[in-house]
């Protein structure tokens, strides 16, 4: 979780587009960095027409630039400022180079965590003082799999295709391996 938060240093433009206690909306963001990456403006002046200060506007073009040499899957921040409690709201960056199937998964899987713990993996596991990060990764990849896989709907796709494994993850947008597990959690492989 970040310890420092991005302050609106003038009002908001936007409020119903920008969580609770976030200076910038998602497009705000955005709209930050990419004349920073793409025509060269300096932070300070993309900080100043943003109304932010430079430090916000430093981190929101480095998350900006990670787009596709982003190294993970994906990655989970909250979109408000933790001395305010709990984030309301959280943001899922996925790494673009992935197949599509991979990133359908990852978000579903990343959704898990904050739907199911909260947090994403690294925050919850460390508001609990670590371990069980195995059970945790099961409980969201059981969690990503029923999202973009629920049962009736699998069901009644290999009663209408058979167990043709390619036919189905194309029906439901996975890789094999997530629909041959799926296939197997239901006892039906």
């Amino acid at each position: 979780m970040e310890a420092e938060s991005c302050q609106a240093i003038s009002p908001r433009r936007d409020p119903d587009e920008a969580s609770r206690n976030a200076a910038l909306s998602w497009s705000g963001r955005r709209r930050l960095a990419e004349p920073v990456v793409g025509e060269g403006w300096t932070l300070a002046a993309a900080a100043a027409a943003a109304g932010v200060s430079v430090r916000c506007a430093r981190k929101w073009v480095g998350r900006y630039r990670l787009g596709p040499n982003m190294r993970e899957d994906a990655l989970v921040v909250p979109m408000t400022d933790p001395r305010y409690g709990p984030p309301g709201a959280w943001m899922v960056y996925y790494n673009p180079s992935k197949s599509e199937a991979r990133r359908r998964f990852t978000l579903a899987h990343e959704i898990g965590h904050v739907v199911l713990h909260g947090a994403p993996h690294d925050v919850a596991a460390a508001a609990r003082g670590g371990g069980g990060r195995k059970q945790r990764e099961r409980e969201v990849d059981r969690f990503a799999a029923a999202l973009l896989m629920p049962e009736r709907f699998i069901g009644e796709a290999v009663q209408q295709y058979g167990l043709d494994v390619e036919q189905l993850r194309g029906l439901f947008l996975v890789n094999r391996q997530a629909m041959e597990i799926r296939l197997r959690e239901l006892g039906l492989a």
